[in-house]
């Protein structure tokens, strides 16, 4: 499995318990065709979820069949930080929070398919360098085996989007609902545009730090 060419002692790499992120696929019969035909189409709606605060970041639905139903996810890296993540100060509460959340690399971990140590939901299957398949980092985790790809779209330089247009005046120019200046988008590999989704899949996600825990 890929890895990066670079080292950082496992003791400073991880802080217990970051986010984890649920993939999950409801589908339910839609337009009528030949029994057990490729092309049956189905209802499906795959639902992204922070397992940790129990928040759905995305939720969408669409007419395919089980070749073709892999739509781009689209969120906010907020939707999965939370107001506030942890111990360190990091998290999404304030416009402040959500602007510094912006500089950090991040870096993502398969639960679905565990390498050894790797660790277990509270390493957020991160225990160790090389676990993480992908992510928008300095170094491009990537893999030729996970099911997903998680990367940045296009961040927006200024902070006015870090405020929410629901509680700010209407003089902060760019304000967005929720404050969402954070965008992601979650797009399916090969591999997984032909794993099986017979249940939920889990993915850690770690923010990335030059010194100290990665949160």
């Amino acid at each position: 499995m890929e890895g990066p060419a670079f080292s950082k002692p496992l003791k400073d790499k991880i802080n217990p318990w970051g986010p984890l992120i649920v993939l999950g696929i409801l589908i339910r019969a839609g337009v009528s065709v030949q029994h057990d035909s490729p092309h049956q189409v189905f209802n499906v709606t795959w639902r992204v979820t922070n397992l940790m605060t129990g928040q759905t970041a995305n939720a969408t639905s669409l007419l395919g069949t089980m070749t073709d139903a892999f739509p781009k996810l689209y969120f906010d890296l907020c939707d999965l930080i939370g107001d506030d993540w942890d111990e360190t100060g990091l998290g999404c509460r304030t416009p402040g929070g959500r602007k510094r959340a912006k500089t950090f690399d991040f870096y993502v971990c398969p639960g679905h398919t565990v390498p050894t140590g790797c660790g277990g939901p509270r390493e957020g299957y991160c225990g160790k360098w090389g676990c993480e398949t992908t992510g928008q980092a300095y170094w491009k985790p990537s893999s030729s085996w996970d099911l997903i790809s998680l990367k940045r779209r296009n961040t927006p330089q200024n902070q006015g989007p870090c405020y929410d247009s629901s509680a700010v005046s209407s003089d902060i120019k760019g304000a967005t609902p929720g404050g969402r200046c954070n965008p992601l988008v979650l797009e399916f590999t090969d591999a997984g545009k032909k794993a099986s989704w017979d249940g939920p899949k889990v993915w850690g996600l770690r923010l990335y730090r030059s010194t100290g825990t990665d949160p």
